[in-house]
């Protein structure tokens, strides 16, 4: 039983690596960090 967290762990984490290869998911964040960009130009 103390090895299955483990196992889980390590499948998540492939998991997210691979889903951060996804160009949908880092046009997102692109998109989050243009926003952020222009709310702080907002700001000053």
């Amino acid at each position: 039983m103390k090895v299955l967290p483990k196992l889980i762990l390590s499948v998540h984490r492939i998991r997210r690596r691979r889903y951060n290869l996804i160009p949908a998911e880092s046009k997102f964040k692109n998109l989050v960090l243009d926003h952020q960009d222009k709310y702080m130009m907002k700001a000053q």
